[in-house]
Order: C-alpha cells, then structure tokens, then sequence
C-alpha cells in the first residue's frame, strides 16, 4: 500500500544549534536507510514552510506509522498520513510508484 505522509518538523525550543544540526544529520541517515530498504519511496519539501512530503510504502497503515516513528525528529513533528493509489492517468514514469504486488 502507498501512503502520502506529511511531516512538519517542530523544534523543540530548549535545543540549542549544535542539537539540531546532529538530529538532522541523524535524520539524514535514517531517512537514507528508509529509502534503501523501499519504505521512502519518493520525497519532497516544501519551501516556504520546511514541511515534507514523502510517498511510503508499507503493508498496511499502522507499518507506514512505525516506519515514519523510525525517524529521530519523530518526536517533534506533526504528521498527515493518507492511502493513496497511482491514478491509471499518471505519467508512465510515475507508474514505477505502483505498489509491489
């Protein structure tokens, strides 16, 4: 199943500079391994609010949750999560994005 997730990264106040650049960098790994292992399928941002859009794949939506608790800023975020399925309309590149069978 694919699920279109929003995360908004909220920073906690009382995290200092040299905090966030190491939970970031902790993110960025984590994020990576995401991918590798096929559960982060594609990701976006947002410019102008820092939010993220990622489609995941999981078997059903209570894993597409665990994998994205996985993330270090888990904590400090907002989440949106929504099944969504390729529309038989989309560009064929986009057909790559059709959940495995």
């Amino acid at each position: 199943m694919l699920f279109l997730i929003k995360t908004v990264f909220h920073p906690p106040a009382e995290m200092n500079g040299a905090e966030l650049a190491a939970l970031r960098e902790e993110e960025s790994r984590r994020a990576r391994e995401l991918q590798a292992g096929g559960a982060l399928r594609q990701l976006w941002r947002e410019p102008a609010t820092g939010a993220a859009w990622g489609v995941w794949e999981a078997v059903d939506e209570a894993a597409a949750l665990e994998a994205v608790s996985s993330l270090p800023a888990f904590p400090a975020m907002t989440i949106d999560v929504h099944q969504v399925v390729v529309h038989p309309n989309a560009l064929e590149e986009h057909q790559a994005l059709r959940s495995s069978p």
